[in-house]
């Protein structure tokens, strides 16, 4: 669990940079703001911070929103029911 844990800590930590760096090298056009959807499993789910906090950092970065749901179990009909 703690090799997991780090994985996807460490991908997490990459995906809030490279939202930053795509940020910083903007060409300064200006782009509409986008929502995009994190649906986590949960509640008690260890590393549902993480993945929250850096979701949001990168939505951030970029000027978008991330609207974050916690659910008990990931189904496809927990994914159409929150897909726009």
């Amino acid at each position: 669990m703690t090799r997991r844990f780090g994985a996807l800590a460490a991908l997490v930590a990459a995906v809030a940079a490279a939202a930053g760096l795509v940020a910083s090298t903007s060409s300064g056009g200006s782009n509409p703001q986008r929502t995009i959807g994190l649906i986590l499993e949960g509640p008690g789910n260890p590393i549902a911070p993480e993945v929250e906090s850096g979701g949001q950092a990168a939505a951030a970065a970029l000027g978008d929103t991330l609207p974050v749901t916690v659910t008990d179990t990931i189904t496809k009909a927990n994914v159409d029911q929150y897909a726009g």
